[in-house]
């Protein structure tokens, strides 16, 4: 069975990401939903990879990934992190800056 994921950041980076899960990991991981604030790069980077954008970040988490990749930067990291871990699902932190900040770390 394929595990669901879920990606915050749908930039040049983030693109990179869902592109090649798509095309490498496919029989892995199911990309399950798409969010960026910007709504037009969630859009358009779903209807590449065959995915969902979600409009907002609780309709993300309402797709109940395994995983969320954050790739947004460390704003992101540092506004979504904790409510993933304690609602979600795991977190996979791409934007390991934010992981310097000791009072994000606690």
């Amino acid at each position: 069975m394929k595990k669901k994921l879920a990606i915050i950041g749908c930039g040049a980076l983030g693109r990179i990401l869902a592109t090649n899960v798509k095309k490498l990991l496919d029989s892995h991981y199911e990309i399950c939903g798409l969010f960026d604030l910007d709504k037009d790069a969630a859009a358009k980077l779903a209807a590449d990879v065959n995915s969902k954008s979600c409009e907002t970040i609780e309709e993300l988490y309402a797709e109940k990934p395994d995983y969320t990749v954050e790739i947004a930067g460390i704003p992101a990291a540092k506004a979504y992190g904790e409510e993933i871990l304690r609602n979600v699902s795991d977190l996979i932190v791409v934007s390991v800056g934010s992981l310097a900040d000791e009072s994000f770390k606690q």
